[in-house]
């Protein structure tokens, strides 16, 4: 990856935080994969319930389809994807360099995945 990528990376993923603060999400952690070829960069944020978790998808998914339209690159897909379910409480979006994971607070507990990408990854901080 280019200083040039890295750097519409960076300015994407400090828009997927403004907006995800915005909307009250909680306990948002940004990571840097190490040695993954699955991704570069994950968020991971907290969905108070249900509602808000589909607030946080459609808010978050907006902004991200808009900025990929303003800065095409290698590094993202033409448009991203989305995968999981409102009533499963994680919904995650794929842009290709960044994956963010939106769960309810108690899977995200239950299922401890900041482990996982504590031990996968840096802490990566904007």
């Amino acid at each position: 990856m280019n200083k040039t990528e890295q750097k519409t990376i960076e300015s994407l993923i400090s828009e997927i935080i403004e907006t995800a603060d915005s909307k009250k999400a909680t306990n948002i952690q940004t990571y840097k994969t190490t040695n993954s070829w699955l991704t570069d960069y994950i968020v991971v944020l907290s969905a108070n319930n249900n509602i808000h978790c589909k607030a946080l998808l459609n808010d978050i998914d907006q902004k991200t389809c808009e900025f990929i339209k303003k800065n095409p690159s290698d590094a993202f897909y033409e448009h991203s994807r989305t995968s999981g379910t409102v009533e499963s409480g994680w919904l995650i979006i794929d842009t290709n360099s960044i994956l963010i994971h939106i769960l309810l607070s108690d899977i995200r507990i239950e299922y401890a995945i900041d482990s996982f990408f504590e031990e996968n990854s840096i802490i990566y901080h904007n």
